[in-house]
Parts: structure tokens; sequence; C-alpha cells
């Protein structure tokens, strides 16, 4: 079982690992979108594992994050869920 405290102890260690991450990735002070390769401010990017951890990709290692716009990783997250659908893996959607 998920508990809260769990819950709260992980986004606090993924909030520290992002930010960890995103201070590689600044330049100008703006971020690069990975996919459509234009720039940003902070609020308008998000981090996206390449291999979503849905697909078994791992949360806190840097070569599987990656910088993106919000409308492109909408895209990337879209593909993500529609390959999890055609593979049968029910299992994922049974939680959400």
């Amino acid at each position: 079982m998920y508990d809260m405290w769990s819950y709260w102890v992980d986004n606090k260690e993924w909030a520290l690992f992002r930010s960890s991450f995103l201070k590689t990735k600044i330049k100008n002070g703006h971020y690069q979108c990975r996919m459509c390769k234009k720039f940003f401010c902070k609020d308008k990017i998000q981090v996206d594992h390449r291999l979503a951890l849905s697909h078994g990709g791992m949360q806190f290692w840097f070569k599987n994050l990656r910088v993106l716009c919000k409308e492109c990783h909408r895209v990337k997250t879209k593909a993500d869920i529609r390959e999890l659908r055609m593979s049968g893996v029910k299992q994922f959607f049974s939680m959400l």
C-alpha cells in the first residue's frame, strides 16, 4: 500500500533530483525543448522520462531524463499511453 508519507517523501526526493537535473540544462536563463528545439523559461518546461516509468524507465537517472516544453511533453505522454494500450498492458490503466 502506498501511504501519504511515502508519497510526500518520494515527491520531495523527485523535486530535489529534478532541480539538480535542470541546473545542468539551463542556457542563458532558458531551457531548450529536446523535441521542438525551441527555448522556454522554467515555468513553460517539464522534465520527461525518455523511457516512461510505466515502460520500466528509471526515475532517478539523469540519462533517462530530458527537457520538453509542455506541449511536446503532452504529445509524448499521449503516445506512451497509446503504446501501452496497444501492447495490452492493462495493469497501468487500472492504477489511473
